[in-house]
């Protein structure tokens, strides 16, 4: 549990392509906007809408840190919006609430990345749909 929530709004940059790869698309968010200092490394939960469809609020889990797996050498964050889209993001601006904290990062080998990514979602997913976490879906933050 987060002792409060985080708000971040910013926009969505490239990144390194890898969430395509593993079948798990993201949307990172440009570091300028994020200056949360007291969240530590780790995937967390929550919800986010992006400016071209700001009529809709979706799941996420996002990953914040410097991807242990891939060793990044600047800190990033991640998000998963739990939907599919068929196209990218780029140019349009996320805001995103953070809810909850489900794990820190690991090393994990390539191989095994896909089916902890797909326990996170899961996890993720379940935690949102109980109180008080589902009632973040219809925050001010998102009108």
């Amino acid at each position: 549990m987060l002792d409060r929530v985080h708000y971040i709004q910013g926009g969505i940059v490239h990144g390194f392509q890898r969430g395509r790869e593993l079948g798990c698309p993201t949307a990172n968010i440009d570091p300028k906007a994020f200056n949360d200092s007291d969240l530590e490394n780790g995937v967390f939960f929550g919800f986010a809408a992006i400016s071209s469809q700001p009529e809709s609020v979706y799941p996420a889990v996002l990953s914040i840190g410097f991807n242990p797996t891939f060793e990044n050498e600047s800190r990033s964050v991640e998000v998963h919006l739990c939907h599919e889209f068929g196209r990218d993001f780029y140019d349009d601006e996320i805001k995103l609430i953070i809810c909850g904290y489900l794990r820190g990062q690991l090393k994990i080998p390539f191989d095994d990345l896909v089916v902890a990514i797909n326990e996170d979602t899961l996890a993720a997913l379940d935690c949102l749909k109980q109180s008080p976490y589902y009632e973040f879906k219809r925050d001010q933050f998102f009108q």
